[in-house]
């Protein structure tokens, strides 16, 4: 969401992830409880290399658990079957913690 400060916190850290991964892992971004407009004048100030969509009635957030866990942001990892394996909920501390959490849940690295 446009208005969550910590997601805020965070997006240049997903920003340089998918700079660094978008050939070995797939991003995607999920808004939530935003209106259309500022998500998008968001986006455009702030782009990122892979897609957004909306989640007005939360159908996706429920349909892959995302809404199992209070506040934003959510970072959801699936594995290659698309199997939710770890969910990480609230502001990553750091790029490092992001880049970590990447190799070890998305791509399967010790």
């Amino acid at each position: 969401a446009s208005w969550c400060g910590p997601c805020r916190t965070e997006w240049p850290w997903l920003q340089q992830a998918a700079a660094a991964d978008l050939d070995r892992v797939a991003f995607i971004g999920v808004n939530t409880d935003d209106e259309d407009s500022a998500a998008q004048t968001f986006l455009t100030e702030h782009p990122v290399p892979y897609p957004s969509f909306a989640d007005h009635d939360k159908e996706l957030g429920e349909a892959t658990g995302a809404t199992l866990v209070g506040g934003l942001p959510n970072t959801l990892f699936f594995d290659s079957d698309g199997e939710l394996v770890y969910t990480h909920q609230g502001v990553y501390p750091d790029q490092a913690t992001l880049d970590a959490d990447i190799s070890k849940y998305a791509l399967g690295e010790s």
